[in-house]
């Protein structure tokens, strides 16, 4: 502080305060105005770039948070439950016929094989659908990316879990 600013705020610390914010404004306003003798300076690179060389630490610390404070673990499955829930995301299907109407009996038949294949969806056959969802999304706030593999029909060495050829494969 200068020695007019000192000597305001010994006499009126409120008009000094008010000085300082009002300073504090104008200053972060003449730092984005580019000036003759204050170039503005750009990104040239887009923010995945800019990211790139930090991903990893990023990602490692946030790990590193979830692994150490509670709170951190706590946010994580307050998130879940608000997003995913505990019976998982419902998926009400609603075939449509020629006509545009929805087709009770298909709609019917896709509700029993999305049940089954809920059970044991993943290639594991560890989780259930809803676990894994939870899973999925717990990753992918955390770390800012989840992967999946679908994998469908007749697989070397795989055995599905339920009778329908069709598994996530988490990675």
């Amino acid at each position: 502080m200068k020695l007019i600013e000192k000597t305001i705020a010994f006499f009126s610390p409120g008009w000094a305060a008010e000085r300082a914010k009002g300073r504090h404004i104008l200053n972060m306003y003449e730092a984005a105005k580019p000036t003759r003798t204050h170039k503005a300076q750009r990104e040239s690179s887009g923010a995945n770039v800019s990211v790139a060389h930090s991903a990893v630490s990023l990602r490692e610390q946030a790990r590193k948070l979830e692994q150490d404070h509670d709170i951190v673990s706590g946010l994580f499955d307050k998130l879940e439950e608000r997003v995913i829930g505990s019976r998982g995301i419902h998926v009400e299907p609603q075939p449509l016929d020629l006509a545009g109407n929805v087709n009770e009996a298909l709609a019917e038949q896709i509700r029993k094989k999305w049940a089954e294949w809920s059970i044991s969806p993943d290639v594991t056959g560890q989780f259930t659908r809803p676990v894994l969802e939870r899973l999925l999304l717990r990753t992918w706030l955390r770390d800012g990316e989840v992967f999946i593999q679908l994998v469908r029909g007749n697989v070397t060495g795989l055995n599905y879990s339920t009778k329908i050829p069709f598994a996530l494969e988490a990675l």
